[in-house]
């Protein structure tokens, strides 16, 4: 039993709203804040008070952002972007690029072929992290809600495997 309820809608989205907002003033304020990433604080954060039970380790507003506020964050942040410009100023850096996404769907292939047989949600899981490793974490709530495997054991080992890597 946490300290605030799985119902308490209005408290738990208070909770993540600070939450955001300490990571996010933190990584403005420090340094060493700034070198892990405000995503990284705020992931670390939120283990810390879920496991302390000072927010729930699940409620249904979780399931309502993520479905529903995370996927709004690409089309937001590709509204401000000017793709002439981009790609005008890239160069041979978007053909690199391009290369590096064909080697990543490449290895989701080889990788689906291995490992087809050992993991009964591989499809969907594939796709999520060919589309986070090509076009960044921002994909990552949006992917796993399409490919249905939002709720699955794996999306939790991936999610901690990404702060992870993000740290280092």
């Amino acid at each position: 039993m946490s300290l605030i309820g799985s119902n308490d809608t209005w408290f738990v989205l208070a909770a993540m709203i600070g939450t955001v907002a300490l990571g996010v003033w933190l990584e403005k304020k420090y340094l060493w804040a700034a070198n892990i990433s405000a995503l990284v604080i705020i992931v670390l954060l939120s283990i810390i008070i879920s496991n302390i039970n000072i927010i729930p380790s699940s409620a249904p507003v979780y399931d309502f952002v993520w479905k529903y506020c995370l996927p709004l964050a690409l089309p937001l942040l590709l509204f401000k972007s000017d793709v002439r410009k981009i790609c005008k100023e890239s160069g041979q850096l978007l053909i690199a690029f391009v290369i590096g996404a064909m080697g990543t769907v490449a290895g989701a292939f080889i990788s689906y072929f291995i490992f087809k047989n050992y993991i009964s949600e591989l499809p969907g899981i594939s796709a999520m992290m060919t589309g986070t490793y090509i076009g960044g974490s921002v994909n990552f709530a949006p992917f796993c809600i399409a490919v249905n495997v939002w709720k699955s054991i794996y999306v939790d080992y991936y999610f901690f495997c990404f702060a992870c890597n993000n740290m280092f």
